[in-house]
């Protein structure tokens, strides 16, 4: 919700908008792996002298109702759009199903660089069955996902498609609320672009969610208790008992916002070591094989999670 409100106030306000984040490189460098990923199966299809429509330009509508009136074989880039939503699919492919159009219709294919389907996936080719299904009358029995694998799944419409129709009205809904006066309070999560506007209000607020693996469950049952900042929590008595809430869980909470703090004042990253009881003595760092001089150990640090104090989590391979 934060992510979508800050993306609307933009375009609303974008003179009191603050920046959003710069480009993150990995993204980049992936976003470019997936348009080679999508423009290998384009070869394969040109190769093949499949009979493709290629539209390309985004808001050119009319072009892919003509294609899909024509019953081309595959529809690439194909603009999409019905009421308030649009879209760009990567390709429409026919099939030998009756609609609207004849004695064809289309089902949408997705081209991912992921090796198994992401729910994001399934939304969004939900969305482009919907919006097909007001073109031909008929809304596609399955849609495709091109994995990053090179294998094409199948998947049908109907598993997923009413919990896409319930997204997309929770969505309008939020939107249909939307006032620039009241910004959300951003969760933990992630928020794209806006992520280091949403670590920057959170720290303002001395929020709860700063506090490494708490969920939001137990945030708000610790806000109900009168513990509602960071800094309460880390003053907290962890033997006090806290209504409906998991005396270990507390106590782990509590350790965490000390070490955390702990951390922001003295500038180092601040650690407890947990004793196992003998019978899980084979769990956490006892797991790991004797110390070697070959051992390679690598720490995860982003800007963000220093700022907040949240601590290093290493991980630990050997060559």
């Amino acid at each position: 919700q934060f992510a979508s409100w800050m993306d609307r106030f933009k375009l609303e306000c974008p003179s009191e908008c603050p920046r959003p984040d710069s480009k993150d490189p990995l993204l980049m460098a992936l976003c470019l792996l997936g348009q080679e990923h999508e423009q290998t199966f384009l070869n394969s299809l040109q190769a093949e002298e499949a009979d493709l429509c290629l539209v390309g330009n985004p808001v050119a509508f009319e072009a892919t109702v003509a294609a899909m009136k024509m019953g081309r074989s595959y529809i690439y880039q194909a603009p999409l759009k019905h009421d308030d939503f649009l879209g760009n699919a990567d390709f429409l492919v026919r099939v030998e199903v009756p609609s609207q159009l004849g004695s064809w219709s289309y089902v949408p294919l997705e081209c991912k660089l992921a090796r198994s389907p992401k729910a994001e996936f399934l939304l969004q080719t939900c969305a482009y069955c919907d919006l097909i299904e007001n073109i031909q009358g008929i809304r596609p029995a399955e849609f495709r996902l091109l994995l990053g694998d090179g294998e094409i799944i199948s998947l049908p419409t109907e598993q997923y498609f009413y919990y896409y129709r319930q997204v997309r009205q929770s969505f309008l809904e939020f939107m249909a609320d939307f006032d620039p006066a009241k910004m959300p309070l951003p969760t933990p999560g992630n928020h794209g672009e806006w992520q280091g506007h949403a670590d920057r209000l959170l720290f303002d607020r001395d929020h709860l969610s700063q506090v490494a693996n708490i969920t939001r469950q137990q945030t708000h049952k610790l806000e109900e208790a009168g513990i509602s900042t960071f800094a309460l929590l880390a003053a907290a008595d962890p033997q006090k008992p806290i209504p409906h809430f998991n005396p270990t869980v507390f106590r782990r909470l509590v350790t965490q916002a000390q070490l955390q703090q702990a951390t922001k004042q003295q500038g180092q990253v601040q650690y407890q070591i947990i004793q196992l009881p003998p019978a899980e003595s084979h769990r956490g760092l006892a797991a790991l094989p004797p110390a070697s001089h070959l051992d390679v150990y690598f720490g995860r640090l982003s800007s963000s999670s220093w700022r907040l104090g949240i601590p290093v989590w290493g991980y630990f391979c050997r060559r």
